[in-house]
């Protein structure tokens, strides 16, 4: 993995364009900390940059900027490519020497042979990447199929085609560029905790969308978008011929899974896998295990507080895997420095809090490895989230019941404080009932399907009313599939993926200088899920079933059949605690001043609130805290380039 930028524009010298180099590679050292390398032509006002982790070929063959062997094409390229083997045989077979033996030189050499958009029809893996075409003097900026790494993009700017970097810090000090906040992201921020893959934070500046190649030609010329991979088609077509019968499914996914996760197992480095005890990295450490034997590495992080931690099952899950297992358990203390820190891993602001143990176990996870496996992107291929199983439930009493009628259920249930709720419920099996109640109010009251997906993604109230200006809608794809279990899977594959859980872990791995593999990810494995009937997925009210079927051939059933827990943290108590020095400090109205897009008396109501205990408001509050911390970072850095 690696951190890339350039810029195309006629007109600049030399000395501008080394210039940017030098500043873009001081921005992106932390994606590359192994080596810096950049290609400048005056003539085309062109400036490609590369700062490399080495992962494969560590020679000097391996370096970037990488040019053709018949020197029409330089690339710069981050990522990874799996089961290269065929095509190179391909290229050495047509003639072609290759001089290294790193995936790059591949790609390169298989753009050279059959154009960009031909190539990536034979390669499969997770980048972005830039390639300069010198014969038609054409700029290419391609992401991958699923939107794994990120690609800012800024065309028409100052006289340029084009502007672009690994991370929306790198464009920072580009010539003509003025980055300024956009009211529409801050409004999806403060309702998601994330700007949406679709947006950027700031005008003027966007996201190439996941199976996208955009082709510039000319200054001023609006880019070529290629759509190279339609995920839509994908899940169409997988409907037209669906995995049924459970036997099937299970094997299928079984051989699948264990065939990439070998493939993501090829490294120069040392490689792990993260283990935490869930499902998911549970079938990815067991799926290493069949592929490499007893020995292979896992890393996983608990808490002292019971109520968070999964440790003592990933350590259970560990042992009778022969893992060679690494845990290290966080106390609150070790969080106040990271929760801060944590913030400057993102270019963007970000608010999934899980963010802070993960970028913890990164830290921990790279004293020992250089690259890890993680098991992301189950919960949206095989219905893992408890919306997945309950919201179809809630759809069909909502279309059942009449307008009305769900309006005063709303007014009842919600003209009662949750936490009273959660008194008179207290006997009862169920979590904090009283906001389940309020969010099925909520839901039911909500005008329609896609009112109420809106409105279980929200964070909660502090959303509505604390960016000024009113929000603009942000529609989302809709398949209109029969199945709506099918149709949440989607759009959660094509909105939260890759607008929360992959800059999550792209941002906290990069910033350690550690390469994050997504084996669940795959396109093998993405193709077979479309396949995959949504009912082996949430079978009889049980999220995952066909990936716990899969897990249960190579672990005990005993270990990891239990609620979902997910990787959070216990916010409210360190907010009202350890951090919260911290949080005064950023929410104090002179800090808030600073903040023009915000109504600085909501934000204020909203910390009030949160230390006195108000249920739910930790994570608007926490939105807050990254929304300051990410514009106080933004305003030092524009001091220090003044």
């Amino acid at each position: 993995m690696c951190g890339i930028g350039g810029s195309w524009g006629p007109g600049e010298s030399a000395d501008v364009l080394e210039a940017l180099a030098a500043q873009m590679q001081a921005l992106l050292h932390h994606r590359g900390p192994d080596a810096h390398g950049a290609f400048v032509e005056p003539g085309a006002g062109l400036v490609l940059v590369h700062t490399r982790l080495s992962i494969r070929d560590l020679t000097p063959t391996g370096a970037q900027p990488m040019r053709s062997a018949d020197g029409r094409y330089t690339i710069v390229y981050n990522g990874e490519l799996y089961g290269t083997d065929g095509l190179r045989r391909e290229l050495e077979a047509g003639g072609c020497r290759l001089r290294g033996h790193s995936d790059t030189e591949v790609l390169l050499e298989a753009i050279a042979r059959h154009g960009v958009l031909a190539a990536l029809g034979r390669v499969s893996g997770i980048f972005a990447f830039a390639v300069w075409d010198a014969n038609e003097r054409n700029l290419w900026l391609v992401r991958d199929r699923v939107g794994i790494k990120p690609l800012y993009v800024a065309p028409g700017i100052g006289g340029r085609s084009v502007a672009f970097s690994s991370e929306l810090a790198g464009l920072e000090g580009v010539s003509g560029l003025t980055l300024d906040p956009d009211p529409t992201a801050a409004h999806a921020f403060f309702e998601l905790g994330y700007v949406p893959d679709t947006q950027a934070v700031f005008r003027g500046v966007h996201k190439v969308q996941p199976g996208e190649a955009w082709c510039f030609t000319a200054p001023g010329v609006a880019p070529r978008v290629n759509t190279y991979c339609d995920r839509e088609a994908d899940v169409l077509a997988g409907q037209g011929s669906l995995l049924c019968r459970p036997g099937e499914a299970c094997s299928t996914l079984t051989s699948t899974l264990t065939d990439v996760v070998a493939s993501q197992l090829v490294s120069d480095v040392p490689v792990g896998v993260f283990l935490s005890g869930g499902v998911d990295s549970s079938v990815v450490a067991a799926a290493a295990t069949r592929a490499r034997g007893k020995g292979v590495r896992t890393f996983c992080i608990g808490f002292d507080d019971p109520r968070y931690d999964e440790s003592a099952t990933a350590r259970a899950i560990a042992k009778h895997l022969g893992t060679v297992h690494h845990q290290l358990i966080l106390r609150p203390e070790d969080v106040v420095g990271a929760a801060v820190a944590t913030s400057t891993a993102f270019s963007e602001p970000f608010a999934d809090s899980s963010m802070v143990p993960t970028w913890l176990l990164c830290r921990f996870a790279r004293q020992h490895v250089t690259v890890v496996l993680s098991g992301d992107g189950g919960d949206e291929l095989f219905g893992g989230y408890n919306r997945h199983v309950w919201l179809p439930r809630v759809m069909r009493a909502q279309r059942l019941l009449p307008p009305l009628a769900r309006r005063m259920f709303a007014a009842a249930v919600t003209s009662v404080r949750s936490d009273a709720w959660d008194h008179v419920m207290r006997p009862l099996p169920v979590r904090t009932p009283g906001l389940k109640l309020h969010k099925l109010g909520r839901l039911l009251a909500a005008p329609d399907p896609e009112g109420m997906l809106r409105e279980v993604v929200s964070t909660g109230p502090l959303a509505r009313g604390l960016v000024l200006g009113r929000p603009s809608a942000r529609p989302t794809a809709n398949l209109g599939l029969d199945d709506p279990r099918a149709e949440l899977m989607f759009k959660d594959f094509t909105t939260y993926l890759p607008g929360d859980i992959l800059p999550k872990v792209d941002r906290t791995s990069m910033f350690h200088g550690l390469e994050a593999r997504v084996p669940l990810l795959d396109d093998r494995v993405v193709r077979l899920a479309a396949r995959i009937d949504p009912s082996l997925k949430v079978h009889k009210g049980q999220s995952k079933w066909i990936l716990r079927e899969v897990l249960a051939q190579s672990v005990p059933r005993a270990m990891f059949e239990r609620p979902k827990m997910g990787f959070a943290i216990p916010l409210g108590d360190w907010l009202r605690g350890p951090l919260r020095p911290w949080a005064e400090e950023l929410l104090s109205p002179q800090a808030l001043a600073h903040s023009p897009l915000l109504d600085a008396s909501v934000a204020r109501t909203a910390w009030r609130d949160l230390l006195k205990g108000r249920p739910m408001m930790e994570f608007g509050v926490w939105s807050l805290l990254m929304w300051q911390t990410w514009e106080q970072q933004r305003r030092s850095r524009a001091r220090v380039a003044a």
